[in-house]
This record gives C-alpha cells, structure tokens and sequence, in this order.
C-alpha cells in the first residue's frame, strides 16, 4: 500500500495508446467504468495519447461513462525515440501522482511503456492486456516483427499478470515464447442488451441509407484500415450480385482506406452496391437490418469484438480464421469461417447464408445464446475477481 493511501481506497491507473473508435478502447472505458471491489473506494483512471484518426474518437462516450480521463501527450503509435521516451516521463510523472495501487495497461506502445514506467515507480501491481498478437500482421518487417517480440518478452516479467481476450490469442502469444505464469483469459465483455434491442424501426434506417426494401444487406463494422481486409469483401462484391442480384454492402466506420476502397468499387463496377455510411454512433439499429455480418480481416484478431456484438443482434457472420476469431465464432454453428485474403472464399460463404435464410435463422438464433458468454457482466465479474486477487 503506498504511503498515505487509505487502507480501503484503491486507484486503478488504466494506460492505452489512444481512445480511438475501436474494441480495446471500449474494453478499457467499461472496465474503468464498470470496476468494484467489496469494501473498497474505488478511483479509476484512463489515460491515453493524442487522438489523430479519421475513424473517431471515444471521448464523448468516456463522458457518457463518467470515466475519469488523463493525458500522456507524447503517447504515439509510430516508433520514435523521442516521443517514446518523453511518453515514458510522463506516464512515470503521471503514476508518482495518482499514486495507484495496480497500473492496467492495454495494447503494445502503452503496454511497453507502462510497464516499463510502473516498475520503476514501484507500482505494487502490474496487470498488461495486449488485445492481440500484433507480431502477426501488423508488420511487413521482419526485424521488426523480431524487435517487437523481444521486447515484449523482456517486459512481460514486469507484470504480474497478463489478460488475453481469448485461448487463441493465448496461443498466439505462446507461438512466439511470450509466456506468462499468470495468464487470465477474460473475453472482452459486450452490451448485450445494446445490440439486441434496436431503438428505431428497420424500415427507416433503410430509408436514410438509400437501401430499398427488399435489398439484402452485408454489413461490415469497423476501422477502414488496411489488415481488416475490407478490400477482399469489396472484391467479393461481383460474384455475389451474380447470384443475389439485390445484395448490398453496407460499411459502417471511416479510416484512411476509405477512398481507396471507394476507387475499388468503382473499377468493380460495384460502386452502387456499397454504401459506406461512415462511422456511426447507432451501430445496433445499423446490424439489426443486415442479413450477414462480416469480418474480413486479413491480420490477427485477439477476439473480434464485432462478432459479438452482430451475435447479440442475432446475425449469422462470416470471418476469416485467424486469432481468436474461433472462440467466438463456431463454424457451421453461428457463422461461416473461412481463409484469410481470399475473396472467393468470402463470396461462397456470404451467398450461402443470403440463399437459405432458415440456414440464417437458425445461425443467427445460435449466435444469440453463445453470446452471453462474452457479456459485459461475465467480464466485469472475472476482472474485479483479478483485481480484488492482487489486494
């Protein structure tokens, strides 16, 4: 306990890049959000770098949460030095002053340097998230991949426990010698309620998105970045108009690939099949038209949050198989799983959920039950068990 702290107070610092639109961000807002210990007072922290992202920000649902928020102004994604080391004094500058009895600290850039931070302010707790195997995917370097992983090997000591989202994120880790005595697997919990229950009628979202009534709406729910490999889907788009002529995509989200997707559609010919509605604060009332969620990504997915949330909904998906995808996803059972970049694939998959919508329904039904597994309760209940663990 640190000097002058309360024996019944207790001060969670939580650390993340940045408060993006995006699964980790809302993980690390309604853990902050959503914390409780017995017989403690209980005082959480967000803190986070400067938020530079086409797709948006969090910081109005932080508000709607009442989490309480901190800045680390030199937190950035790239590598660099510079901003890494000023980030690294002032996230040691930030825990000498809150004084927090246990640092969380989520993804890679935050989680390297908080815990690097934390042990040298001898925080008494160290708990890191990773919310993915970043080494898969995310660099197209080699020696970085190798950099990355030794860096994180040589971290993951300074903690006392580490949160994968799933088995297969665990597995992923494993792959690379990234082991932990200690390693909880917490799912990232979801508003279950939120996503089953649309607040406004079918008929007039369509009606705002331009859809006609009878259209069978694709929906994709995300980042327009690169390793979600929404061009696949894209290019999937002719061979399932040839079969269901009144398909339509619908891409919810915005992001730096946004034109090139938009210029893709349109060398497909397909540009009047895909609606990119941008991103969206309504993302339920958004899932309960579509037919099919899809989730393309081409790089790991600790978990894949928006396969839960279209599960919630009652939605058959169809992902690719990478990560954790295979823990939320039964193939067969609440979707369809295929291989990554590969439109083809995507293609066949997506038509046979359009061409049997008993298939779909019964999928969709499945989808519903096993999501309760991943609710934002069953979360909370497991991370203030960890937390209160370490007290």
């Amino acid at each position: 306990m640190n000097a002058g702290q309360r024996p019944d107070r207790v001060c969670i610092l939580h650390l993340i890049t940045r408060l993006i639109r995006g699964g980790a961000q809302f993980n690390t807002l309604y853990t902050a959000a959503h914390t409780a210990i017995p017989d403690r007072d209980v005082r959480t922290v967000v803190a986070a770098g400067p938020i530079h992202d086409p797709g948006g920000d969090l910081l109005a649902e932080a508000a709607n949460l009442g989490v309480e928020l901190a800045a680390v102004p030199h937190f950035v994604r790239r590598i660099s030095l510079w901003h890494d080391a000023l980030a690294l004094l002032e996230t040691y500058r930030l825990i000498k002053r809150l004084r927090p009895t246990i640092v969380h600290t989520h993804t890679s850039k935050a989680g390297f340097v908080g815990r690097v931070a934390a042990r040298f302010a001898r925080v008494p707790c160290v708990i890191h998230t990773p919310h993915g195997a970043i080494h898969q995917g995310y660099f197209k370097s080699p020696w970085r991949v190798r950099m990355y992983v030794r860096l994180e090997r040589f971290v993951t000591r300074w903690c006392d426990a580490v949160v994968c989202l799933t088995n297969g994120e665990k597995r992923d880790w494993h792959d690379v010698d990234v082991v932990h005595s200690r390693t909880e697997i917490i799912p990232s919990g979801v508003d279950l309620a939120t996503f089953a229950q649309p607040t406004r009628p079918g008929a007039a979202i369509r009606n705002e998105m331009g859809l006609e009534d009878d259209a069978r709406i694709i929906g994709y729910v995300g980042r327009l970045v690169e390793l979600k490999g929404i061009d696949y889907l894209v290019r999937a788009m002719p061979a399932i108009i040839a079969s269901e002529p009144k398909a339509v995509l619908l891409i919810l989200g915005d992001g730096e690939q946004r034109q090139a997707l938009h210029n893709l559609a349109t060398e497909l010919g397909v540009q009047d099949c895909v609606v990119f509605a941008g991103a969206r604060d309504d993302v339920p009332n958004l899932l309960a038209i579509m037919e099919v969620a899809v989730l393309p990504t081409i790089c790991t997915e600790a978990m894949g949050r928006v396969l839960v949330e279209a599960a919630a909904a009652g939605k058959p998906v169809v992902a690719t198989r990478l990560g954790g995808v295979e823990d939320v996803v039964v193939d067969n059972e609440t979707g369809l799983i295929v291989a990554p970049e590969d439109a083809a694939a995507l293609s066949a998959a997506i038509v046979r959920v359009l061409a049997d919508p008993a298939l779909a329904a019964t999928m969709g039904a499945a989808a519903r039950i096993r999501a309760e597994r991943f609710s934002l309760d069953a979360m909370m209940q497991k991370l203030n068990a960890l937390y209160t663990s370490f007290l």
